[in-house]
């Protein structure tokens, strides 16, 4: 299920994500603080489940609910609320809401709720067994293919076309058209035999239509209908048409039409129509990733220069858009460079890390389909750079920073330094070069000191024995820790125990 959450208490609305994340197979497709966001990002996401609370700002979780309902957007409601809400809980209920659940909650709260709307759309989805929909849908996502000319009405020596639109960037009003379309045709064109649905995840609807003749026209006439006067504008659909002779095909068909929608990220053409004609003609250029943007980009981070890696992510989108790349290459270096940034980000200033985190971004930039979509969900990174003061590091204490929180991490193992530059893609003359000039230490003693400083946090507020002490921090031999101790302190660790008590 695709979920958005609606709650004004930050720690509330982030912990569920983080929960719902880590303990499901459910997507957080949004976040918002108050009912008038939530319904802009229900409005665009299209989410299977909204969890409001009912008191907020701006726009309470009722009023949100019930315009909602007055624009006919269909989707399960949970709603939060504390005991003293009880009437405005109950009057959430005469809303048609799925369930209802008091604060505080627990994680076996949520996960107990959505169960329960899970086991809700799957009986719907039972109830329409055997329709032609639902066999489409089935067929669409993989089950066998069923006997088609029984239940879709297709007759021997049939001609078939399949159309695939993309309505992820499109207006509810939008989706109802494309929906009144389908079904005119289905109930008033007396020469094809139509069937569709709607898959909510992917925002794809799919149609079958089957006949002897006129299947030109009508894929002509899905484009003129639905597609024609959207082209060149910032938002528009995406469709994909093939036509075949093997009612057997339909799953393949699917899954192609599928491939061709993702050429929405791509800058051959921009048209929004593909067909098999359109793929074969595309002209890709060899890819190459723009290391020199890539590279500004780090080190604006870095220095805290984040207009100037504002600009840089600008420029690094502009080279993507200005060739001709193939959409795997497009949506790999966009997700690439999300991940460089988030990285820098977890390093060096983990409010901003938090707060990119909590727009779910690898998730999305993996399933949406549209240039502008793409450009939309990729300027939320920069949105979050340029927001509010980072502290500032340039390029080599950032690598000293990860080698410092290796050693940190793994002191308690053996620790080399050829092994260390290899995780940090340096060469080791390099690092041992940078550690020096940075940490004013070479990096063995530097090494050596921590360890010795960490056994004396151990030998003072512990019992451990002096060989778990050692153990503990990286040295194996009891004897050679005891050495090294005692050249570092001039006495040895038993003597600097007696010391301390």
């Amino acid at each position: 299920m695709r979920i958005v959450i609606v709650e004004d208490e930050k720690k509330v609305r982030e912990g569920m994500a983080a929960m719902i994340a880590s303990h499901t197979q459910h997507t957080v497709a949004a976040e918002a603080a108050n009912g008038n966001d939530g319904l802009e990002k229900i409005i665009k996401f299209r989410p299977d489940l909204v969890i409001t609370d009912i008191r907020m700002p701006v726009l309470d979780g009722l009023e949100m609910i019930r315009e909602l309902r007055k624009k006919n957007l269909t989707c399960r409601i949970i709603v939060l609320s504390g005991y003293s809400e009880f009437e405005y809980a109950k009057k959430a209920i005469t809303y048609g809401v799925d369930e209802y659940l008091l604060k505080p909650l627990t994680s076996s709260d949520i996960q107990r709720a959505l169960c329960k709307i899970e086991e809700k759309m799957e009986q719907e989805l039972l109830a329409l067994k055997g329709t032609p929909e639902s066999c489409l849908r089935d067929i669409i996502e993989g089950s066998p293919e069923p006997d088609l000319m029984e239940i879709f009405g297709f007759e021997k020596n049939m001609k078939f076309l399949m159309a695939a639109g993309y309505l992820g960037s499109m207006s509810k009003e939008y989706e109802d058209r494309v929906q009144e379309f389908f079904q005119y045709s289905k109930v008033n064109d007396l020469n094809l035999h139509i069937s569709g649905c709607y898959q909510g995840n992917s925002r794809i609807f799919y149609a079958l239509a089957g006949g002897f003749e006129h299947l030109e026209e009508y894929q002509e006439e899905i484009y003129r209908k639905l597609m024609r006067e959207y082209q060149g504008k910032g938002r528009h659909p995406l469709w994909a048409c093939v036509q075949f002779s093997d009612s057997g095909e339909i799953s393949r068909c699917a899954e192609a039409l599928k491939g061709y929608l993702d050429y929405g990220v791509t800058a051959c053409g921009f048209p929004g129509w593909y067909d098999v004609e359109y793929v074969k003609n595309c002209k890709w250029e060899t890819f190459k990733t723009p290391v020199k943007i890539l590279s500004k980009i780090k080190s604006d981070i870095c220095q805290e220069q984040m207009e100037e890696a504002g600009k840089n992510l600008d420029r690094f989108t502009e080279y993507l858009q200005e060739h001709s790349f193939r959409k795997e290459e497009v949506r790999q270096s966009m997700i690439r460079c999300y991940f460089m940034v988030s990285g820098l980000l977890q390093d060096l200033d983990k409010k901003r890390f938090q707060k990119l985190q909590s727009y779910h971004l690898e998730h999305t930039l993996n399933q949406i389909l549209t240039w502008e979509e793409m450009k939309q969900n990729f300027g939320r990174i920069r949105e979050v750079l340029v927001q509010g003061k980072a502290r500032r590091q340039d390029i080599s204490n950032y690598i000293i920073v990860k080698v410092l929180n290796y050693i940190q991490e793994h002191y308690r193992e053996k620790i080399v330094l050829d092994e260390v530059a290899v995780q940090m893609g340096l060469t080791p003359e390099y690092l041992s070069t940078l550690f020096n000039r940075e940490v004013k230490e070479n990096f063995t003693v530097f090494l050596k000191k921590f360890r010795i400083d960490h056994a004396k946090r151990l030998l003072t507020g512990t019992d451990k024995k002096i060989y778990e002490v050692a153990q503990e921090v990286g040295y194996s031999d009891a004897k050679y820790f005891i050495k090294v101790f005692k050249e570092e302190e001039g006495i040895s660790p038993g003597d600097y125990r007696e010391m301390q008590h």
